[in-house]
């Protein structure tokens, strides 16, 4: 294995175990949610917002390493076919790790935001309504009576 293959599997490896240390964070946070920890749910998204910077960086090193060792813009896939064979258990056995950290952390994140809809619907359901604003009556238009309405006009007359 060459030097550049290495360092491509090791950032993969990387990626991995980044997305491994994600998943009891996203039980953390369907766990804020369930109990409807306001303080803990803030905690919870501030730590999500970190990790997934984290992880944008770790992604990109990848992606360097991966053009690093010449296989810019390829699948999975098409990296294993162009692996010696020798190779191709390890390199399988890494993408294989990330899928299933991957799929791992996807699945945890449905739950959440499953219950994150569920609570917002719920909220705001029962949140107070805004009073619906009683329609505006206008009691004497400019000519002293009520707008539509012939003879309501002023009941005194003032004659100079």
């Amino acid at each position: 294995m060459d030097h550049q293959l290495e360092e491509f599997l090791l950032a993969t490896k990387r990626c991995t175990e980044h997305l491994r240390d994600m998943i009891p964070q996203e039980k953390e946070k369907y766990q804020a949610l369930i109990s409807d920890d306001t303080q803990q749910i803030e905690e919870m998204v501030q730590n999500q917002q970190a990790a997934i910077m984290k992880l944008k960086s770790l992604e990109a090193a990848r992606l360097h390493a991966q053009e690093q060792a010449g296989f810019a813009e390829r699948s999975a896939e098409e990296i294993l076919e162009l692996v010696g064979d020798s190779d191709k258990t390890a390199v399988a056995e890494t993408f294989r790790e990330l899928r299933n950290a991957a799929k791992e952390l996807r699945m945890c994140n449905a739950k959440a935001m499953e219950i994150a809809r569920a609570s917002a619907a719920f909220h705001q359901s029962n949140s107070p309504k805004a009073p619906t604003p009683m329609p505006a009556k206008v009691t004497y238009g400019a000519k002293g009576n009520a707008p539509g309405k012939i003879g309501n006009g002023s009941l005194f007359q003032i004659k100079i």
